[in-house]
């Protein structure tokens, strides 16, 4: 049984933009062709509709993500009837590959760690995908529970819940792994201007679009959302509405990233 954990964004962080990507995020687990599989759901729920067998919610609201990725461990710890073999730290506004779970139960043995090597992102606001070949091993990984749990690190923390760019690479170095196609990522990680992490200004409500094309640099080349990706008419909606204002960039730019894409691609 596959478990996702999903610290849900703090009521009071939340904008329509962040729950409509909640939305797409939701519908990326639930199209998932494996059904082995159930997602702990750590804050306040109470517009969700989560009514069905795959979610579990704990309404725990005001807490910092650490202690609620906490709260889903001793969860399933004190409920030892709920099946656990790998957990899954997802975020909110992320959308998860539909076949991945499916593609991980055929595999013929099983692994401690499956990860993607090269992270995937997409912009929402243009709607381009880069993707990064990384040492580090990013945020949405799949772990068997045994590692999940292992208290580690020079932070005294259960894995999980450590730092994923820190720690995880280090800790997996010498256990059995595997890495997901690049192909056929495991998740793919939204941007957006009102990312917490990003360079929306969440006091004046003013989007600084200079800084975000800015931040856009540290992702690598970027190059056209494939229109087959299955939440692409979401996302083609969530462009238009929230995001009409953006400045046109020159084709001259899009072109020469999508050259040093292809150049990363083949000759990495």
């Amino acid at each position: 049984m596959f478990v996702f954990i999903i610290a849900r964004t703090p009521l009071k962080m939340r904008n329509s933009l962040r729950e409509e990507l909640w939305q797409i995020s939701k519908k990326s687990l639930q199209a998932q062709t494996s059904k082995n599989w159930k997602a702990i759901v750590i804050g306040d729920t109470s517009s969700d509709e989560l009514n069905d067998e795959f979610f579990v919610t704990l309404n725990y609201d005001e807490y910092p993500k650490r202690e609620k990725l906490q709260i889903a461990l001793d969860y399933l710890k004190n409920n030892p009837s709920f099946k656990h073999d790998y957990l899954i730290r997802f975020d909110d506004d992320d959308v998860f590959s539909k076949t991945i779970l499916s593609d991980f139960e055929k595999l013929p043995t099983t692994y401690d760690c499956y990860f993607d090597e090269y992270h995937t992102y997409i912009d929402s606001v243009y709607l381009k995908l880069s993707q990064i070949k990384n040492s580090w091993i990013a945020n949405t990984a799949i772990h068997k529970y045994e590692h999940a749990i292992t208290v580690c690190g020079k932070s005294n923390l259960p894995l999980l819940i450590q730092d994923h760019s820190e720690y995880w690479h280090i800790y997996y170095r010498d256990k059995y792994i595997y890495k997901a196609k690049r192909s056929n990522p495991i998740y793919y990680r939204v941007l957006t201007p009102f990312s917490i992490t990003s360079s929306k200004n969440q006091e004046s409500g003013v989007t600084d679009w200079s800084k975000h094309l800015q931040y856009l640099k540290g992702y690598g080349p970027w190059i056209n959302l494939s229109s087959d990706f299955s939440f692409y008419l979401d996302l083609i909606r969530i462009k238009n509405f929230y995001f009409s204002d953006r400045p046109t960039i020159n084709k001259i730019t899009w072109v020469f990233n999508f050259m040093k894409f292809m150049k990363n691609k083949f000759f990495a």
